[in-house]
């Protein structure tokens, strides 16, 4: 019957699956199955750029989760939120259960998103999908890791796309500053993507020399490689499964002293 429905609305309203085009509202089932599929794991980066952050990515960024995002992010297809942020909230679960240090207190530090895309979209998409990991978070593992915007652009920066992995790390030294926030909370970056892992670095700097200590980063995907010149990015797996982080009390306690790389 659901099936049904879902034809009605593509017939009534030409609804599809942002997925992968099946008539329907939402996300088919297939798709939400590979979505939800993939086990979070550590990114390598090689060559890598200075203060590349340890980063956990919750899926390859592969067509599918692309075209999801994309569609999220330019499409306003809001109902795609809260699967993407549940893979964003996987991956920081699996990097504080590796990672995470006890008696430390985090947040979470989307990456600021411009005006313009703000304006366009009429949605800090980054943001949202922190918020969305945060629920999850505490719904799911009994973490309570606040969203705090501690980054903004500095000035303009050129468009990244086609350049290389030098060239985008020095389109972005020094694009972002931070202010401290919270005294005695320890950041956790996150983004929708990482290809290269430039926006990621300098975010990193950007926080350290605001005085804020970085525990690494999460994400909800992340190339894999496919040339190792243009400095693309490998996925290890096994990182560590999300029940792994206990049900602590309390806002962002961490699980416990853990192994310090993957």
């Amino acid at each position: 019957m659901t099936g049904i429905i879902h034809a009605a609305a593509d017939l009534l309203l030409g609804g599809r699956c942002p997925g992968c085009g099946t008539p329907g509202w939402r996300l088919c089932a297939p798709c939400r199955g590979v979505l939800g599929a993939p086990v979070p794991g550590f990114v390598r980066r090689d060559p890598s750029p200075p203060l590349f952050p340890v980063t956990v990515a919750g899926a390859d960024y592969e067509p599918i989760l692309r075209r999801v995002l994309t569609a999220f992010k330019e499409d306003q297809v809001l109902s795609a939120g809260p699967l993407l942020g549940q893979r964003l909230g996987l991956a920081v679960a699996v990097l504080l259960a590796r990672q995470g240090r006890a008696g430390e207190v985090y947040q979470l530090v989307p990456m600021p998103s411009v005006a313009a895309a703000i304006r366009r979209r009429g949605l800090d998409c980054t943001r949202a999908l922190a918020r969305t990991a945060a629920r999850f978070l505490a719904g799911h593992a009994g973490l309570r890791v606040p969203v705090a915007a501690l980054l903004r652009h500095r000035g303009a920066v050129i468009d990244q796309a086609g350049l290389a992995a030098a060239e985008r790390w020095q389109n972005l030294a020094g694009a972002l500053v931070a202010r401290a926030g919270p005294p005695g909370r320890t950041a956790i970056l996150v983004d929708d993507v990482t290809t290269t892992g430039a926006t990621l670095a300098e975010a990193h700097r950007a926080l350290l020399a605001a005085g804020v200590p970085v525990l690494g980063a999460a994400v909800v995907a992340a190339t894999v490689r496919r040339s190792p010149g243009r400095g693309a990015l490998a996925i290890e797996q096994g990182g560590g499964a999300p029940h792994q982080v206990p049900d602590e009390a309390g806002p962002a306690a961490a699980p416990g002293p853990r192994s310090r790389g993957p």
